[in-house]
């Protein structure tokens, strides 16, 4: 988790001009790197509730092995200069483990999707590497689960690419379905075929709406010669069923 959060620190000093060097950030221990990153976030985030103890704490508990048990009890010690100690069951103690996986696996997918937002700028600093087509097509499930959608199925076949977007809420079909049928832009940057397709599927499991697009208008809009508009009056959409 520590690679993660220096590197988010890196990028926080860098935006707020102090631009600390690497290696000064690379020199600091786990703690001192929470403890500025949480000056700058304001919140809770890096320490799991109710017991409000930062995460390089928590680490430093389970490096050292610093436990102990008292009848159904786990005792917990922590600190330097000023040892103390957290009674936990064994409950809330697995609870604490949760909210430090959904921590660590927040920090990761962060880092996963700022790469591939910015692969094509960071491509340039590496000799001899290319972007792979899943990465794109990584970027476009993300951008459909930020609208609520899940892509169940996706396909490039004689440029032909297929997508099938599960809706993850219980919202108006038809609405959502005009949604939907707007990610053919997306798949299309995604895949670059010929032919774009998006089926809609309610939540319920349905099928329920079909759009259908051509590259080349998706290529218009994407390249800024036609706006969105243009998109919504060349796509075909098929009611299922």
């Amino acid at each position: 988790m520590l690679p993660y959060l220096r590197e988010l620190l890196q990028l926080r000093e860098a935006l707020n001009g102090t631009h600390l060097a690497k290696m000064e950030i690379a020199a600091m221990d786990f703690g001192s790197v929470v403890s500025r990153l949480e000056r700058w976030i304001a919140t809770d985030v890096l320490r799991p509730q109710p017991q409000n103890l930062p995460i390089n704490q928590w680490r430093n508990i389970a490096q050292h092995f610093s436990v102990s048990q008292q009848g159904d009890r786990v005792l917990c010690h922590y600190g330097k200069a000023l040892k103390r100690t957290l009674e936990l069951t064994r409950d809330e103690l697995w609870e604490v483990l949760i909210a430090l996986f959904s921590i660590h696996s927040a920090l990761r997918t962060a880092h996963t999707i700022f790469f591939l937002d910015h692969g094509s700028i960071l491509a340039k600093h590496c000799t001899g590497y290319t972007r792979k087509d899943s990465d794109l097509q990584f970027q476009f499930i993300v951008g459909a689960a930020s609208q609520g959608f899940e892509v169940t199925a996706i396909s490039v076949q004689g440029g032909l690419a297929r997508a099938t977007l599960k809706d993850c809420t219980i919202a108006n079909a038809r609405d959502r379905g005009i949604h939907a049928s707007q990610f053919v832009l997306g798949l299309w940057i995604a895949t670059k075929a010929n032919e774009l397709e998006i089926e809609y599927v309610t939540k319920a499991g349905s099928p329920h709406l079909r759009a259908h697009a051509v590259g080349s208008d998706c290529e218009l809009v994407h390249s800024g010669d036609r706006d969105m508009s243009y998109l919504a009056g060349t796509v075909e959409l098929t009611l299922c069923g």
